[in-house]
């Protein structure tokens, strides 16, 4: 006797297929505050071991040690350490092969004059950012966030700025997603499986055709139902 898979059944198979969820968090790949990079005083390229790879640089002069302006900053905490960029400078981080979702870059001017710089992707100019000018010398930062969301291995480029910038610190974010799953207990035997057309009739295996949709739940000695899913 053929049995008709009801309309709860049909909803539980329904929500067997979308059982998982996944999660959707922001991972630290890099965070640099150049307090342990080599002091330069005057502009200079070469380049900077870091814990993520080789930095790259021309045209910088490097500060490990300036006083923090923690204290005086109104969009961002400063790290005492910087890099000194200016018109012709540019900084390349390591390439990250990781899903980058933004970096966040805290930075000041130093004069009462705007600047910006330019976020480069892979050579090509992502988005170009403004330092504000500070009120007296040296006494704002700014906290920038550039959105990147790259899915590909990416590289990072900072420079083009139209005057004197200080970088206190740069941080690189990758979007990791992790999934979710609900399990039911097995200590419970499953003792047999049942299959059902996609219009709910009831089918012995036999009876099953290569390559068409079928639904097949799998149920505990009890009774209850372990998984309901789609099989071909």
């Amino acid at each position: 006797m053929k049995t008709i898979i009801t309309k709860r059944m049909m909803s539980i198979v329904l929500a067997s297929v979308f059982f998982s969820s996944s999660v959707i968090a922001q991972q630290l790949l890099m965070e640099e505050d150049f307090q342990n990079w080599t002091s330069i005083a005057s502009y200079s390229s070469g380049s900077q071991e870091i814990t993520s790879g080789t930095v790259y640089y021309e045209n910088l002069i490097i500060k490990n040690d300036y006083p923090s302006i923690s204290s005086r900053t109104v969009n961002a905490t400063c790290s005492p350490g910087y890099i000194q960029i200016k018109e012709g400078s540019l900084i390349t981080l390591p390439q990250f092969s990781e899903n980058i979702s933004k970096i966040e870059i805290h930075a000041y001017s130093g004069t009462k004059d705007n600047r910006t710089f330019q976020i480069l992707a892979n050579e090509s100019a992502l988005q170009t950012c403004t330092i504000k000018g500070s009120a007296s010398d040296g006494e704002t930062g700014e906290k920038i966030e550039i959105p990147v969301n790259s899915i590909t291995p990416i590289i990072i480029s900072i420079g083009h700025a139209t005057g004197t910038i200080y970088i206190s610190d740069i941080k690189v974010y990758a979007t990791i997603t992790t999934e979710s799953r609900n399990t039911i207990s097995n200590e419970i035997q499953i003792t047999h499986e049942r299959y059902y057309s996609l219009d709910g009739l009831e089918l012995t295996q036999e009876h099953l055709v290569k390559g068409k949709m079928y639904i097949k739940s799998s149920l505990y000695q009890d009774g209850r139902i372990k998984s309901i899913k789609f099989i071909k």
